[in-house]
């Protein structure tokens, strides 16, 4: 499954729902580049029994996507940290995703993306980080 833009809401609503019925790999997250950015989610649904899965609590700085936030004062907070877990919830999941390739334009690299139910909706944890250089 393949989703860009603002659809990538409902590529992480549907990963969500298909992960409780079959095994689904990993999500992903790219970009290409053109005059814009675009960003796409992707994932693979197989036809055998979903998998168990454990979530991961990450110590780091979280940056939680609201429905006021500004991408260009997120993308600040992004290039001034080390490792950042990037949080959004409902339809705002595709402005983390946006976020992420930001990210990866900064020199950040994927550690694990979980798509989560916060109680209410599906939500999206992306955990990236800035590789130690040595110098």
């Amino acid at each position: 499954m393949i989703s860009g833009g603002i659809r990538m809401n409902l590529g992480v609503w549907v990963y969500y729902y298909a992960s409780k019925e079959h095994k689904v790999s990993k999500p992903r997250v790219s970009y290409t580049e053109d005059d814009r950015i675009h960003t796409v989610f992707e994932f693979t649904v197989y036809d055998e029994p979903p998998e168990d899965h454990v979530m991961n609590d990450y110590n780091c700085l979280q940056v939680k996507i609201s429905k006021h936030s500004k991408i260009r004062s997120l993308r600040t907070v992004l290039y001034n940290a080390k490792d950042v877990q990037i949080i959004a919830a409902g339809a705002l999941c595709h402005k983390a995703l946006f976020l992420t390739t930001f990210a990866f334009k900064y020199g950040y690299q994927l550690q694990d993306i979980e798509v989560i139910w916060t109680g209410d909706r599906v939500g999206i944890r992306i955990k990236v980080y800035k590789p130690c250089v040595d110098e």
